[in-house]
Parts: structure tokens; C-alpha cells; sequence
């Protein structure tokens, strides 16, 4: 069973950012190490040389949008679980070019509750995975 879950959070909105890396803290079963990054390019260069267990990226980022992040991601080979945070699912194009494994879709403005519980299970899913 693991103890420890390092995840990467990808907003360029402060506010929205620092509310999530909260949620983040509060609701875990288990301690998280949460990284930050506001920019496309820098995140991509953190997963690069980094071991996330999960990611949540914004669409819309300064530098390099987040389904070029994700995409860059699967084309090195990196596995990690993605929660997408965006305003832009309405898009038929972008909701195809995300429907990927491990990716997972979430609509701005959401509800905390929604937000919890997608963190709560994909936390949960790599506690058992690994356990």
C-alpha cells in the first residue's frame, strides 16, 4: 500500500490553482506531494523528468495548451492519469482528441464535490493498485 502520491497540478489562474492543491491536502487518504506549475512548456518538462502518480492541467495555458502536454506525455511513454479541467469540453474536436486512457474529463466552472470526488477515486485506484 503506498503512502505517498506525487501529483502535478498545471493552472495558470493562482486562485483556481492554490484551490486545488487545498482540496487536494484535505481530502487525501493519503499525503501528497503536490507540485505546481502555471505554464505549459515547464509542466511538460517537469513530467519529462519527473514521477507523477496523477496529473490535473487546465486546456488553455500559457506557452503549450494541455492536450499538447498530454499528447507530448503519451508519445514518451508516460502512463499517468490526467484529470482535465477546462471550460472548452463543449468542443467536439478537443473532447475526440482527449479520449484517450487515464484521461479524464471535467468541465469548468465545477462543483468542489465534483472535483473531490474524481481526485478521491483516482488517489484510491493508485492505493490499491499498488497495494
Amino acid at each position: 500500500m503506498i503512502d505517498r502520491a506525487s501529483i502535478l497540478v498545471i493552472e495558470d489562474d493562482d486562485d483556481i490553482r492554490s484551490a486545488i492543491v487545498s482540496v487536494i491536502n484535505e481530502i487525501s487518504t493519503v499525503t501528497c506531494d503536490v507540485d505546481q506549475s502555471e505554464e505549459g512548456d515547464e509542466a511538460l518538462q517537469k513530467i519529462l523528468k519527473g514521477s507523477y502518480d496523477l496529473i490535473l492541467t487546465d486546456i488553455k495555458l500559457p506557452k503549450l495548451e494541455g492536450d499538447e502536454i498530454i499528447m507530448q506525455a503519451r508519445k514518451n511513454n508516460i502512463k499517468t492519469p490526467f484529470i482535465v479541467l477546462s471550460g472548452y469540453l463543449g468542443d467536439s474536436e478537443l473532447r475526440e482528441k482527449l479520449n484517450i486512457k487515464d484521461v479524464y474529463l471535467l468541465e469548468k466552472p465545477l462543483e468542489s464535490d465534483t472535483l473531490i470526488r474524481s481526485i478521491s477515486m483516482l488517489v484510491e485506484q493508485l492505493v490499491n493498485k499498488q497495494s
